[in-house]
């Protein structure tokens, strides 16, 4: 925060600040001795800007059944700064297709279609999710190398196959 010449303060972002003043001149003997100077603190406090939107980013408009994901929100205020001290709540239209936990877990549990929610203040979004057949029966599992130690790092890549052996895209 800043204070004008005239004494009017202004915020440069929102929390917790403390604006100080002093007057120097023969206006007063402060009580610690030292002549012609008086100063003072106050604790402002600038609130965080109101929201203005939530986006969903990286959700397909298909996703397999039996599978979960963490939903991608994100809240941006007025001032356009991405926030998270706000807590979001979730809702689903269908929970036996498609539910929302308070972390914002997305868990797709049947074939069919949803909408899926968050809400924060008064900005929310919705979108809907066609839940698919998963294709997948079965995961392969490979890692850079056969032999490890302990404290050797091992990479491992899992590729989704298909009843017939073939990888699943996606």
């Amino acid at each position: 925060a800043a204070v004008s010449a005239t004494g009017r303060p202004t915020a440069w972002r929102p929390g917790r600040h403390t604006v100080g003043a002093m007057v120097a001149g023969r206006l007063a003997i402060a009580r610690d001795g030292h002549a012609g100077r008086i100063q003072a603190e106050v604790i402002v406090d600038v609130p965080m800007p109101p929201v203005a939107r939530l986006t969903l980013d990286r959700l397909s408009e298909e996703l397999y059944e039996g599978t979960s994901l963490a939903l991608d929100v994100e809240v941006l205020d007025r001032s356009g700064i991405r926030r998270h001290d706000l807590a979001l709540s979730y809702t689903s239209s269908d929970e036996s297709v498609a539910s929302v936990d308070e972390l914002g877990l997305l868990t797709l549990r049947k074939v069919d279609t949803a909408v899926i929610g968050a809400t924060v203040s008064d900005a929310s979004i919705e979108r809907s999710v066609r839940v698919v057949e998963n294709p997948v029966v079965r995961l392969k599992l490979e890692s850079d190398r056969d032999h490890a130690v302990t404290g050797e790092v091992v990479r491992f890549s899992a590729r989704g196959l298909d009843e017939r052996g073939r990888e699943v895209e996606g």
